[in-house]
């Protein structure tokens, strides 16, 4: 995560013409590109480089990555290899092939002490 966290969150919105506004130090606040949005309803964290959308209905999250996909409705790897471009300190990161995710999330749900302790330290079937 250190790498995503080298990205000038300001930069990136610039150059794709996103506007925000500041609500407070460390999170800015803008529209949500996952539902029709008409005032900014998400928050992304300048610090972290993770962004939430507080509508109830919607829900999304992710890290700046993401967002940016969702903002230029491409795939999270295109969004990843145009950054590589920008930032060396990506180099390197790639993503986890899809299959993979799944796999690990499907025996994520069968392993039952561990979800158990995943629950104890705030874990949420919703962030599984």
């Amino acid at each position: 995560m250190v790498g995503v966290k080298s990205i000038n969150i300001f930069s990136e919105l610039d150059r794709l013409k996103i506007q925000w506004i500041a609500s407070s130090d460390n999170e800015i606040k803008l529209k949500c590109p996952v539902h029709d949005d008409s005032t900014p309803s998400a928050c992304l964290n300048t610090v972290e480089h993770v962004w939430k959308c507080y509508v109830p209905s919607c829900a999304a999250s992710g890290d700046l990555v993401s967002l940016l996909a969702y903002m230029m409705t491409t795939e999270r790897s295109t969004i990843l290899a145009d950054l590589q471009t920008r930032y060396p300190d990506l180099a390197g990161i790639s993503e986890i092939p899809s299959q993979t995710v799944e796999k690990f999330h499907a025996a994520l749900s069968k392993a039952g002490p561990l979800l158990i302790e995943l629950q104890n330290r705030g874990v949420t079937q919703a962030m599984m």
